[in-house]
């Protein structure tokens, strides 16, 4: 099997974990017990532990090594699942879930730093890599929707342990991908986390990242409550998850081109155009039509600025790096971003749901900005110099 068909395996049994986790954790925690706000709370905090991520990254990087990790990662992650099955109360949950993501948010920067520099190296398509993730999150979601209606939210549990048990399997068949490049220069002690930091247009493209990213916060922890209480049902609530992913999905098989014809600074401008018109439109209506209409520019909230991202990151930072460099996008644009997020929709929603989305919505002007500014700082294609010296 080549290089690109295991880590598109690898990616389509990863994303079939969050097919399960993402759209329906909520409405598990639900029926444990636990209040919209608790529920927020909860995955908020969970979203903080990406902070750690880099330290995965970092070292990765000074070993030139990265399936290992991701082969011991896997399997505490599905140590800690079991451990959702006994749990009870907000605390005990809490405690389980930041355990399990723990293990799971350092998995997917770390393969997708295999993946994009496989393809820097010629060696695999990112492209086609990620649309299999897409579509394994997709048919994922599609299926459980149904399935819970049938049998009880109750077994979600069982399932998210099959899907992390074959993201194990999948793990155990990856190769290694190093990036083959010399060291960053060590200038005054400094680490690669702390030149990349130092970058005034990494700084914003994280900035532009983060607030496209952080827009999806409510959309994680009270959609599918939220769509659930006006009365649409679980199967439909599974529409609303699955077209956001097919428009991705077709933006993923074709991304290649549009990111070679558009560039990182293009697409992330879509990207803060889309998130100021997407969440303005689910804020106005309980519709499902329209809705229906709305999720649609997932493709672009989402699939725009992730591709903008990989541009950015597969172009301008330095392959020495490349794990770095992942992380920290995961923990500071996945992570931190979505986390603060999290909680001012939280916040918000606790007193009126519409304010939570809405609030998300004026974070594409965010995205719109930091764009701006670094597209004053940098020029697409150029590889950033760090401390003074231009990387290999």
């Amino acid at each position: 099997m080549s290089l690109g068909a295991r880590l598109a395996l690898f990616y389509a049994c990863y994303f079939v974990v969050l097919g399960v986790q993402v759209p329906y954790l909520p409405l598990w925690l639900a029926h444990r017990g636990l209040g919209e706000a608790e529920i927020g709370v909860l995955l908020a905090a969970c979203v903080f532990v990406r902070l750690l991520t880099p330290l995965w990254g970092g070292h990765a990087d000074r070993l030139d090594r990265r399936r290992s990790l991701v082969r011991a990662l896997c399997g505490f992650a599905l140590l800690a699942c079991t451990l959702y099955l006994p749990a009870r109360g907000f605390w005990p949950l809490l405690g389980v879930a930041l355990l399990f993501s723990l293990a799971l948010s350092a998995i997917l920067p770390l393969a997708e730093s295999m993946a994009v520099l496989a393809d820097r190296q010629g060696r695999a398509r990112y492209g086609p890599i990620r649309t299999l993730g897409s579509v394994a999150f997709l048919i994922t979601a599609l299926a459980v929707g149904p399935l819970l209606e049938g049998a009880g939210v109750s077994r979600l549990v069982a399932l998210l342990l099959g899907a992390v048990a074959l993201t194990l399997l999948a793990a155990l068949a990856l190769p290694e991908v190093q990036a083959g490049a010399r060291a960053l220069p060590a200038a005054r002690g400094r680490a690669p986390a702390t030149l990349l930091l130092r970058s005034v247009p990494f700084r914003w493209f994280l900035l532009a990242t983060a607030a496209a990213q952080g827009s999806h916060a409510t959309l994680h922890a009270s959609a599918s409550l939220h769509w659930q209480s006006r009365g649409i049902a679980e199967s439909q609530i599974a529409i609303l998850w699955g077209i956001g992913v097919a428009v991705e999905i077709a933006l993923f098989t074709w991304g290649g081109a549009a990111m070679r014809r558009l560039g990182a600074l293009r697409l992330s401008t879509l990207a803060g155009v889309a998130v100021l018109v997407r969440w303005s439109v689910t804020a106005a209506t309980d519709e499902f039509a329209i809705l229906c209409g709305s999720q649609a520019l997932h493709g672009l909230t989402y699939g725009a600025a992730h591709l903008a991202a990989m541009r950015f990151l597969g172009t301008a930072v330095p392959a020495a790096c490349a794990s770095t460099a992942q992380t920290l996008y995961s923990a500071l644009s996945l992570g931190a971003a979505v986390g603060c997020a999290g909680l001012v929709s939280s916040a918000l929603v606790a007193h009126h749901v519409e304010w939570g989305i809405l609030a998300m919505a004026a974070l594409g002007a965010v995205c719109l900005f930091a764009t701006w500014r670094l597209r004053r700082c940098w020029r697409e294609g150029r590889v950033l110099v760090l401390d003074g010296e231009n990387a290999p």
